[in-house]
């Protein structure tokens, strides 16, 4: 792994959050770059605190897994974990719809209840065959030639691939797995002294369904995949530095969009390009 420089350093959330709109972008990190006068942090809605809530409790597991010769922690263990990760994030602050507003009481249990049973299901189904070398690993890739770096965390890494968890409202494509994240998490094992592409990457996504259910999506990574990934990224960066010098301004949202929503985006009600939905 590349130590740490001191540039700014970009993660693959941020890259998604530029290309579904700029403005969010540039109010949410544009200080980090030089392109906003400061850090707006919105709180967090529901879907959000439960992808949050699972993760933990997968990463806790994992970890004790690495610790204690492949044993799990007791699933219920698991549950609880995930149980009050979700009501410290809540009681933190969190983003309601106003139908949810109305119904918190509600919201607030099945929200609970969901993110439970997410996490049991991956504790059942996909820890028991993952052996993990490292959890949570940070890593950096020096863009050399370019004002910053970019940066993020791995959830696990074997000792041939890397798996990623996510919890979805519905289930995802057959490529899902050929993400942009997935691609910058192949790379960074490249970038490792004498390192390579990772043999595989895996997505285990775990769908919020009335019964939830696991779906698996598995690619392995190639130079095909990852080159118009880094050429998407040096574009990126040249679009950051532009709005920097003021030459150019970030581009809004398509109005059509879901991101440009009062549902999704904390920044609606005071900003020049919401849809007004």
């Amino acid at each position: 792994m590349q130590e740490e420089t001191q540039k700014p350093q970009l993660t693959n959330s941020m890259l998604e959050q530029m290309a579904r709109c700029g403005i969010q972008f540039q109010r949410r990190y544009g200080a980090r770059f030089g392109c906003w006068h400061s850090e707006e942090i919105v709180p967090p809605g529901i879907a959000l605190l439960t992808g949050i809530s699972v993760h933990k409790s997968v990463e806790m597991n994992y970890r004790h897994k690495m610790a204690a010769e492949g044993q799990m922690i007791p699933r219920a263990e698991a549950e609880a974990i995930t149980r009050d990760e979700f009501m410290n994030l809540w009681q933190a602050g969190v983003m309601l719809t106003e139908d949810e507003a109305d119904n918190v009481k509600t919201v607030l249990g099945s929200s609970v209840d969901m993110s439970v049973r997410l996490a049991a299901l991956h504790y059942d189904n996909v820890a028991p065959d993952v052996n993990p070398v490292a959890v949570e690993e940070p890593f950096v890739i020096e863009m050399k030639n370019y004002p910053y770096d970019l940066a993020g965390r791995k959830d696990v890494r074997t000792a041939t691939g890397i798996h990623d968890v996510k919890t979805k409202a519905a289930s995802p494509p057959a490529n899902a797995a050929q993400s942009n994240q997935m691609a910058m998490y192949a790379l960074s094992e490249k970038v490792k002294p004498a390192g390579k592409l990772s043999e595989y990457v895996s997505l285990e996504f775990l769908v919020k369904t009335k019964t939830p259910k696991l779906v698996i999506r598995q690619a392995i990574p190639t130079e095909d995949w990852i080159n118009p990934l880094l050429k998407r990224i040096e574009q990126m960066m040249k679009i950051i530095q532009a709005v920097k010098e003021g030459h150019i301004g970030f581009t809004p949202a398509d109005p059509e969009h879901w991101c440009c929503q009062k549902k999704y985006c904390g920044f609606a009600t005071d900003c020049d390009f919401w849809s007004g939905k």
